[in-house]
């Protein structure tokens, strides 16, 4: 028996932002010697595709064309959040 399948949390054509979760993901890069906070990913949702995983579950993923890229890639639900809703720490 298939498991219960997630409502997509997000709509075609909201903008998202790469959502980070431990503090040391990424959050600083180092240019000429100098610590500098790095840029999160934003974009736009594109498409929104149900991919089934090993469970049968229906998880959705999103077609996301990043600013600054010119082909959308596929990010998991669970890796993006509105742009609007986290604010920055």
């Amino acid at each position: 028996m298939p498991s219960v399948s997630q409502p997509p949390k997000y709509k075609v054509n909201d903008r998202v932002k790469i959502r980070y979760v431990l503090k040391t993901s990424n959050r600083y890069v180092v240019i000429n010697g100098k610590t500098v906070a790095s840029q999160r990913r934003k974009g736009v949702i594109k498409e929104i595709i149900l991919k089934e995983n090993k469970c049968g579950a229906k998880i959705p993923h999103y077609q996301v064309l990043w600013d600054h890229q010119s082909q959308p890639c596929l990010i998991s639900q669970h890796r993006i959040v509105l742009e609007n809703e986290m604010s920055e720490m």
